[in-house]
């Protein structure tokens, strides 16, 4: 079960990765459009001189790329509309961000939705880990200004120095 702190923090988790994931697509989609008109325009060239086959080479490693990174951006939103229905599943956060790295490696372009989904991906793994604890930041804690111990709010006195505290509970 998902603590009430964390809900916030995934649900921002959530729309970073889903708008990585739109942002892998939409760059993946306009060098796609890009290589195949470059490759249109350079048909012409690659039947007459045998010299061009390194340009027709690399426009299909553009055309390869931009698919690669086409499926990549769909399985980011794919895998993001899971968390959504299972936000402490941690195996769906580790794929997002095995997806943004792959995103970073065929990179073509596609840095901003990769950072995106990679931060979702990380962050969201260490929630669903357990290792990413909200509970000190409560409005039902302070902290002891002479030694920075987190004491209860209604506390008069510090348990770690004990020291009067400053403020409500304390005074």
């Amino acid at each position: 079960m998902q603590s009430s702190q964390a809900q916030p923090l995934t649900s921002l988790l959530i729309i970073l990765s889903l708008i990585g994931g739109i942002l892998i697509l939409i760059n993946a989609i306009v060098s796609l459009i890009a290589a195949l008109v470059y490759f249109r325009v350079s048909i012409g060239v690659f039947t007459v001189n045998p010299f061009s086959t390194s340009r027709a080479a690399l426009v299909l490693l553009g055309v390869i790329l931009s698919v690669i990174g086409l499926a990549i951006g769909f399985m980011v939103i794919r895998q993001t509309n899971r968390v959504a229905a299972d936000r402490l599943n941690g195996r769906l956060w580790l794929t997002i961000t095995v997806l943004a790295v792959l995103a970073f490696i065929f990179d073509n372009g596609y840095v901003v939705g990769a950072i995106l989904a990679l931060i979702a991906g990380i962050v969201g793994y260490v929630i669903s880990a357990g290792n990413f604890n909200l509970g000190w930041f409560s409005p039902e804690r302070r902290v002891c200004l002479k030694c920075g111990a987190i004491v209860p709010s209604d506390a008069k006195f510090c348990p770690q120095c004990g020291s009067e505290l400053q403020g409500k509970g304390g005074n």
